[in-house]
């Protein structure tokens, strides 16, 4: 399991964690569903946690990668 890190300051989104082995976001959302991103390349990753609103990064951009319900 790879390490997750809580998103202050944000209403939708609580935690956020990578795993490069599998290049795998995945969000733990505010009302605490877990979700997975793959195959997010490691510089896209490094941009959502620069990203000043975590909610919008994950609308235009990790959206468009293969997602689904997380199981961590």
């Amino acid at each position: 399991m790879f390490e997750m890190f809580d998103v202050a300051g944000s209403s939708r989104i609580a935690q956020f964690g990578y795993d490069a082995d599998t290049a795998t976001v995945c969000v733990r959302f505010a009302d605490g569903t877990p979700w997975c991103y793959r195959g997010v390349p490691e510089e896209v990753w490094e941009e959502f946690v620069r990203a000043p609103s975590k909610g919008r990064f994950v609308n235009y951009a990790l959206n468009h990668y293969d997602n689904g319900r997380g199981d961590f």
